[in-house]
C-alpha cells in the first residue's frame, strides 16, 4: 500500500460545544491509502483561556484526546491564551468536548483521502485490548475496553448500513 502525509485545515472555535472554552486547532496525518490507518497524528491547539486564563482545558484534553484510536505516533499539545473575554469554567472533563471532536475531524479526513467510509476508518484504528494510550493507560488491564464490541452493537442494532444506503437512494433519487 501507500502512505500519504496530508496536512488538514484548520478547526478554528468550537462553537458547538457551548459554554466551552473556545478552542482551535492545527492537525495533520499520515494514512495509509488501502487500510485507512493512521500511523501518525499531530493536533496544536490553543484555547482561549479569558481573563483568568484557565488551564484545566489544557490538561485534560491532553490526557483524552486520543479518544479510542490508536496510532503509532501520536501528538497532541495543548495552551491557553489570556484574552479579553470572560473564562470559561467547564465543571465536567474540561477540553475532552472540545480535543475529541478535532481527532474525529482527523478520522473523517483521512477517510475522504482513502475513499473509504469513516466509520472503516475508525474501526481501522480502535485500540484494541493490551495497547497502551500515549498516556501510560493499558486497555484491558487497568479497565476493561469495550469501545469496538459497543460500536459494532450500536452499529447493527441501529441498521446504519440500511440507513446509510437509504440516504444514498435517496439523494441519487432528488
Amino acid at each position: 500500500g501507500r502512505t500519504v502525509r496530508v496536512h488538514f485545515e484548520r478547526a478554528d472555535d468550537m462553537a458547538t460545544t457551548g459554554g466551552r472554552a473556545p478552542m482551535g486547532a492545527t492537525y495533520a496525518a499520515s494514512v495509509e491509502l488501502s487500510t485507512g490507518v493512521i500511523s501518525s497524528v499531530e493536533i496544536e491547539a490553543t484555547f482561549d483561556g479569558g481573563c483568568n486564563h484557565y488551564v484545566g482545558d489544557v490538561s485534560m484534553a491532553t490526557s483524552w484526546s486520543d479518544n479510542c484510536y490508536r496510532h503509532a505516533d501520536y501528538d497532541y499539545r495543548a495552551r491557553a491564551l489570556t484574552s479579553n473575554t470572560p473564562g470559561q469554567a467547564a465543571c465536567r472533563a474540561p477540553g475532552v468536548i472540545q480535543s475529541q471532536p478535532v481527532h474525529e475531524l482527523v478520522i473523517e479526513r483521512a477517510a475522504e483521502v482513502c475513499g473509504l467510509s469513516p466509520d472503516a476508518v475508525r474501526e481501522a484504528n480502535f485500540y484494541h485490548d493490551g495497547d497502551v494510550t500515549p498516556y501510560g493507560t493499558k486497555l484491558g488491564g487497568d479497565f476493561n475496553w469495550t469501545a469496538p464490541q459497543l460500536f459494532a452493537t450500536a452499529r447493527e442494532k441501529w441498521r446504519i448500513g440500511a440507513r446509510r444506503e437509504a440516504i444514498a437512494d435517496f439523494n441519487r433519487a432528488n
